[in-house]
């Protein structure tokens, strides 16, 4: 717990010779099997676009077309490894397009080799079972020199192979919560982890496993409650019910790239541009779960105003906050709706950060859509007239107000209707006062895929 620390040199990133000869060694056991794309159903892009990296390694690192299973699976196990290392290495250093570009390399070629063994590559699962890597990258069709090209498909900062943000506490290279572990030192989870004993093959068959049981809104609180205090060392945190419990690994996504976006952007990440010596936020819409304020406080050290035009709420989250002396200077709550925060001048911010009521209430939207989770959630978090689109459009408007400001707004979206309504807006208000810039960025946490639409005048 704590503000996040840069990745020391000497401790996570290999130097740029190391680097250099793990690209040349991951390079070196990529091929181009003849059968590639009449067996695994790739496609003719995924041949060419293996031959163009065995070109890349040259030809005496080449290996036989017509391998035998023995020599394949002896591959499979070479590229697994050069995957994992390669994994870890775009985790240090995610920006590195070298590294992007040689994983996605090793990838395809383990693709290719696991559909000459008869593996289903189409869903990832070997992938993922030879290097512990979760999710998937996403394959398009290539041909000829578009080839080359294809890493640029994949290229965003929250990499495809492991979509969480690599910032992300809670990347599954970094540290998965054993919710076992976390039961024996907080019996408060006990009622709700479901236990296999059976789980697994082998000698892995005698050791338990637990899934948790998300369908439970007490579960879902009680696993915030836990993970703030084990992982962020937020103290009594809780919420009424039926308030709504955030899933902490999305919320710290979020702030994941508005730390990444503030960074591009050339701020001094230690002393920001509002002149209060540290990185300032403003979370719309804070709730009765302070969640914005209590990670960005906690995590990354910054500051933050919370406003809500619910008075219940602004109490609770109150409590929260005073309940953590530690970091409870670093925030502010107010009584207000929006951006009316900004009206004083004397405000400055760095970023805006907005999760807004999802559902429209005029067209009878109705919540609980999700039959694996129950996070809860009251009419105001979750209804608003119009429905997210509206909402997100409207703070889209009401950004206009305050062109002059140096900061970047930010809200983030479940819909892609929204996304497309919120880049409409942002095109007509560029035409009629000019000067905008946006960016969009997806969030991905497990099967779940969240956006945030970020804009600035």
């Amino acid at each position: 717990p704590g503000p996040l620390q840069p990745v020391s040199q000497s401790a996570s990133q290999p130097d740029s010779t190391s680097v250099s000869q793990l690209v040349s060694q991951s390079r070196d056991v990529v091929v181009a099997p003849d059968n590639a794309a009449g067996r695994s159903g790739l496609g003719k892009g995924m041949t060419t676009r293996m031959t163009t990296t065995t070109t890349m390694a040259g030809p005496s690192d080449a290996r036989p077309a017509n391998r035998d299973e023995a020599s394949s699976e002896t591959l499979e196990m070479e590229l697994a490894d050069s995957l994992r290392d390669l994994q870890e290495v775009v985790e240090a250093d995610p920006l590195n397009s070298e590294l992007q570009r040689a994983r996605y390399d090793v990838y395809l070629a383990l693709c290719s080799c696991q559909a000459d063994l008869g593996r289903d590559v189409r869903s990832g699962v070997y992938v993922m079972k030879m290097t512990g890597i979760s999710g998937s990258v996403k394959r398009k069709r290539v041909d000829g020199a578009d080839a080359v090209d294809a890493v640029d498909a994949v290229d965003d900062v929250g990499d495809r192979i492991n979509a969480m943000h690599a910032k992300n506490l809670y990347s599954r290279r970094r540290y998965a919560p054993d919710f076992l572990r976390l039961a024996s030192q907080y019996p408060v989870l006990k009622p709700h982890l479901v236990v296999r004993p059976e789980a697994g093959r082998g000698p892995a068959r005698k050791t338990p496993r637990a899934t948790y049981n998300f369908k439970s809104w007490e579960a879902c609180r009680d696993l915030a409650a836990v993970l703030f205090e084990h992982d962020f060392g937020v103290r009594s945190w809780t919420v009424p019910k039926p308030h709504l419990v955030p899933p902490l690994a999305n919320r710290l996504n979020y702030l994941c790239y508005v730390h990444d976006l503030l960074e591009s952007d050339g701020r001094d990440m230690n002393g920001s541009t509002t002149g209060s010596g540290r990185i300032r936020i403003l979370d719309v819409g804070c709730g009765a779960n302070l969640v914005y304020p209590l990670l960005a406080a906690s995590y990354f050290g910054w500051a933050s105003v919370g406003c809500d035009v619910n008075e219940a709420a602004l109490r609770h989250a109150a409590r929260l906050r005073d309940a953590n002396p530690d970091i409870a200077p670093l925030m502010v709550l107010r009584h207000a709706a929006g951006l009316h925060v900004l009206e004083d001048e004397e405000e400055a911010f760095d970023a805006i950060v907005c999760n807004p009521p999802f559902f429209d209430r005029d067209a009878g939207e109705t919540a609980g859509g999700n039959p694996r989770t129950e996070y809860g959630g009251t009419e105001a978090e979750l209804w608003c007239a119009g429905g997210e689109e509206a909402f997100v459009v409207g703070m889209i408007r009401e950004s206009t107000l305050y062109r002059g400001r140096h900061v970047w707004f930010s809200s983030m979206c479940g819909k892609k209707k929204t996304l497309k309504d919120a880049k409409a807006e942002l095109a007509r208000l560029d035409e009629a006062v000019e000067g905008v810039t946006y960016r969009i960025h997806t969030l991905q946490q497990g099967s779940t895929t969240r956006w945030v639409i970020a804009w600035r005048w």
